[in-house]
């Protein structure tokens, strides 16, 4: 059966061109493709009308929305096998789409075809001729036919599977969005073609400023990806299809471009004839580097054009260093900003763990954002609180309350089902700006996938990338087994679609985990263990989590679980994981195993004997606030301390209050205890003594000498 093929075309006001590139897709001469997508991202021109007087599917976008958002829904819209992109300004050259399948066709191996510029270029001005003859000197330095670690997106075709496993184009790297793919589909194992017979015609219009501007912001945001990637897929990633090897004499001329203005500045600012000889020098030295360029637009243009571009394209050069240095300043920028802000995380910390007083400000939070929820979980333990309607919390009341919790490090987003929340993102983004929170946990039934996958994507925007995000899909069976805990016939199909969804999103996102949540009871605990493989083995996410059921649930018998049981699964989990959610080498592995099988003997310990075996910090170093804005210690604890709304959206005000206090009193003096895994976690991490076992443990004695209690948050993490 013939794969079906679609172009996509993203387009924002390019009524000039779009006409002319539709002609030529469509009348390609041979291969004709089954459909052609334009995304137009909110066109003020007639961009629209025309596309659709040239028959064909036309995709308005409500807002302007950028090229990798226009590209994503145009191949979310269609239905072709093979994706093939094509920019609004190119004019595609006979047979191109003959070429692209012919590629695909001789090889079954490859993923990705590329396309090239033709050096027929139409172009008006000098600048826009000198832009086209780099574009294809620097094409004409790799063989046709081979394997290359990049994509330029002006023409290129992706096969869906390839394209969807990577999460598609990534809206945040504005300007790189095509290298930042092309990045992640040679991470992923993913083969891209270079095939020079499929060629496009450049119809842009550059002035001069335009061009250079141009330049300087690619060159910027391509610096900050090369650099901020450094350590992962994005080595051997540099500013075009070539790697480092084949771009010699461009970083050459950047530096001597560099060199010869600084000289020449130097000498008007100083005087000194030294200056301005040594910019000469540099200036000079930039001839004989590129006299290849030359030959090759020589061959072509004749002296005069050849000669004219030349001067266009030190410029180019000259710019594109300063954007390097932009993009290298911007990134260490980062560094040092994201440097202060962990030593002062450490610093509260520390502060935390040894003079934290009675009523210290929390450290983790618990927040449930709405109580909102479709499914009928068995163990739910908040069932009594589920789907009342009105009073939930509004944006608005959460700026008010969150400037007076100061700052904390975790939050676990909860409910309800938290995804069923409109606003969750900008709940989260606030969180991140406002109190300085680095780790964000959210739990969830998966049953909603498109909605899960989309808050996500603009929650990661929200926070930014220095925020870790763990989503984590409650499975509690196989298949009518997970259903018939759930309540909802076809609630497990969702839930693996949701999570195969967030694995393709963390592609695209580092600080994003995907993660399986398991809750050990009574119905369940005999093929639990058959899950967990299945999880393991065919999901295969970055984090596995097992709870044992706690709390109040409907039916008590429930939750008369073989605590052992699960305290082997346990440690089948690990063994089988290996510590591979956790950071920090082998230390974070080793410390990751440690602390996590310390959990699962404190809960085996509590269930048997009743009795909690340490200090809580509920209330003090944790707090649960619920979708009202009323404030708990914790989940376990249904003793409420207030309400946010009658103290005026004064958090500090409310957790120094008597109520407050009275509660705190009452958890020191041993009236409640639970196995709520969270709270276990923050108890042992700024619990000095306990802390410190963990880490004597993970490293042995000789390492742990030196070691802190801050190791075991920051490896661990409380959420």
């Amino acid at each position: 059966m013939a794969e079906k093929i679609s172009v996509i075309i993203p387009a924002h006001n390019s009524g000039a061109t779009i006409s002319e590139c539709l002609k030529a897709v469509r009348c390609s001469g041979g291969a004709v493709p089954d459909e052609v997508v334009v995304a137009d991202d909110h066109s003020a021109d007639g961009t629209r009308g025309m596309a659709a007087a040239a028959q064909v599917t036309v995709l308005p976008l409500p807002r302007r929305s950028g090229a990798a958002i226009a590209r994503n829904e145009g191949a979310r819209a269609s239905g072709g096998d093979i994706l093939v992109f094509v920019d609004a300004d190119v004019v595609p050259e006979e047979n191109w789409l003959s070429e692209i399948l012919a590629s695909f066709r001789e090889r079954p191996d490859v993923d990705a075809v590329q396309g090239v510029y033709s050096i027929n270029c139409p172009a008006v001005s000098l600048f826009g001729l000198a832009r086209n003859y780099y574009k294809c000197y620097n094409a004409s330095k790799l063989e046709n036919g081979t394997l290359i670690s990049g994509i330029n997106s002006y023409c290129f075709a992706v096969r869906r599977e390839a394209f969807e496993e990577v999460g598609g184009f990534d809206p945040r790297a504005e300007r790189t969005e095509d290298v930042d793919l092309g990045r992640r589909l040679a991470a992923a194992g993913r083969r891209i073609l270079l095939n020079k017979s499929v060629r496009v015609r450049h119809l842009k219009r550059y002035t001069f400023a335009g061009l250079l501007k141009c330049d300087f912001f690619k060159v910027l945001a391509k610096t900050e990806l090369l650099l901020g990637r450094s350590s992962g897929p994005a080595q051997g990633m540099t500013y075009s299809l070539n790697k480092a090897g084949g771009m010699h004499a461009e970083i050459g001329t950047m530096a001597l471009s560099a060199a010869a203005v600084t000289g020449a500045g130097l000498a008007a600012a100083s005087g000194n004839a030294v200056y301005a000889y040594a910019g000469l020098a540099a200036g000079l030295a930039l001839i004989p580097l590129n006299y290849r360029f030359f030959d090759f637009m020589l061959r072509d243009a004749g002296f005069l054009r050849a000669a004219g571009c030349l001067p266009v394209y030190f410029c180019e050069m000259l710019v594109a260093s300063a954007g390097v240095a932009g993009g290298l300043g911007r990134h260490l920028a980062r560094k040092l900003y994201l440097a202060r802000t962990a030593a002062g995380e450490k610093l509260r910390w520390l502060k935390k763990i040894f003079f934290r007083g009675p009523a210290a400000m929390p450290e983790q939070v618990t927040l449930f954002v709405t109580d909102r929820c479709d499914l009928k979980c068995a163990h739910c333990f908040c069932w009594r609180d589920l789907n009342k309607g009105g009073g939930e919390f509004s944006l608005e009341e959460l700026r008010r309350v969150l400037p007076t919790m100061g700052r904390f490090s975790f939050v676990s987003l909860t409910g309800g089902e938290p995804f069923l929340r409109d606003d969750l993102p900008a709940v989260a983004g606030l969180l991140a700006g406002v109190n300085g929170v680095r780790r964000i946990s959210i739990p969830t039934n998966g049953y909603h996938t498109q909605r899960v996958l989309a808050q996500t994507g603009r929650l990661l925007a929200a926070c930014g990338p220095g925020v870790s995000v763990l989503v984590k899909v409650s499975l509690d069976g196989l298949g009518e087994g997970h259903d018939e805990i759930r309540g909802v016939k076809g609630s497990f199909d969702r839930a693996v679609a949701t999570l195969s969804g967030l694995k393709r999103l963390s592609r695209r996102h580092p600080n994003l985990r995907a993660g399986v949540l398991l809750t050990v009871s009574k119905l369940n605990e005999r093929s639990l263990p058959r899950t967990a493989a299945y999880v393991m083995d065919e999901l295969a996410p970055d984090v596995v989590g097992l709870n044992f059921i706690r709390g109040d649930v409907k039916d008590c018998s429930i939750k008369d679980a073989d605590v052992a049981g699960y305290r082997r699964l346990y440690a089948t989990i690990l063994n089988r994981l290996a510590g591979a959610e956790a950071r920090g080498g082998r230390f974070g592995r080793e410390f990751y195993r440690a602390y996590k099988t310390e959990i699962g003997a404190l809960i085996q310990r509590i269930a048997e004997t009743g009795k909690y075996p340490m200090d809580c910090y509920a209330g003090s170093l944790s707090a649960r606030l619920d979708s009202s804005l009323n404030v708990y210690a914790c989940e376990s604890l249904g003793e409420k301390m207030g309400s946010l709304r009658e103290a005026g959206y004064d958090f500090r005000k409310l957790w120094l209050s008597g109520r407050a206090a009275a509660v705190r009193a009452a958890i020191a003096g041993g009236s409640c205890c639970c196995t709520h895994e969270c709270n276990l976690q923050i108890n042992s991490f700024f619990n000095f003594r306990r802390a410190a076992g963990l880490l004597l443990r993970a490293s042995g004695a000789r390492a742990g000498r030196g070691r802190t209690a801050l190791c075991a948050a920051e490896n661990g993490g409380a959420v």
